[in-house]
């Protein structure tokens, strides 16, 4: 998947990468100041937003949604780099978060991979927790249900969707989970559940994207794709709305 993408013109990844850095910082300024209360914000440190009906625990929840080759892990770099000695990052790209990490300096003892995470938290309670492409990650739902037990204070999440999920799956999974156990809501579902139903709100119960607390971020920061119809010929319209158009509902 990321080697079609790479293939495909080095220019337009380059330039999507370009334009996805510098219009961060302006997208939050300005379309994130629409509530009210200051705090400095993720990346940027210049939004305002109200947290009431959104931090119901102690945790501040931020998910970056982003397509493929959009610098989500080069924005995580920049926050983690923030705090390091507080902060755990978790990534399998282990190699790219060094290359980028060698370029600002510091030390990587607290970047670990989702397979070590449990290990590397043993006996802690860090003050932020950074998951790079985190939809993609095996042990996705360990880790969802670890964080809750030692509660940060932030959860910065980054990823590209790793699939479409059923809008109304979705809707019911995020409507129903804060005050129904999985068991319980699979029972809710009714006559209608399927394997492939199932699977579904299993992968999105044990999921900060259906968190009704967390802060999605996910508008498109390519801009508008000129070769459209060449990209769906070559990735297929499924990768082409996850990867390029930033698409993570059907």
């Amino acid at each position: 998947m990321l080697i079609r993408v790479m293939n495909l013109n080095t220019s337009l990844n380059l330039t999507l990468h370009i334009h996805a850095v510098i219009s961060w910082c302006g997208f939050i300024s300005q379309n994130l100041n629409r509530r009210t209360k200051p705090f400095s914000f993720l990346f940027c440190e210049v939004g305002k937003i109200n947290l009431k009906n959104l931090k119901k625990n102690n945790m501040r929840k931020v998910f970056l949604m982003q397509p493929r080759h959009s610098g989500k892990t080069t924005k995580a770099m920049y926050e983690f780099v923030k705090d390091p000695d507080n902060t755990i990052f978790v990534t399998h790209n282990y190699e790219l978060v060094k290359y980028i990490h060698n370029r600002v300096g510091g030390n990587l003892k607290n970047v670990t991979s989702p397979n070590q995470f449990k290990n590397k938290i043993i006996g802690r309670r860090p003050k932020n927790i950074i998951l790079d492409d985190y939809m993609f990650f095996k042990n996705r739902d360990e880790i969802y249900k670890e964080i809750q037990v030692i509660q940060p204070d932030n959860v910065y999440i980054f990823s590209t969707s790793d699939k479409l999920y059923d809008k109304k799956i979705f809707d019911f999974v995020k409507e129903n989970k804060r005050t129904t156990s999985y068991q319980d809501l699979l029972q809710k579902y009714g006559d209608k559940l399927t394997e492939y139903i199932e699977k579904q709100i299993y992968d999105l119960y044990y999921n900060f994207l259906t968190d009704d607390d967390t802060i999605l971020i996910d508008v498109d920061f390519g801009g508008n794709m000129k070769d459209k119809s060449d990209l769906i010929g070559i990735l297929g319209k499924e990768r082409y709305g996850i990867e390029i158009i930033n698409s993570h509902l059907a």
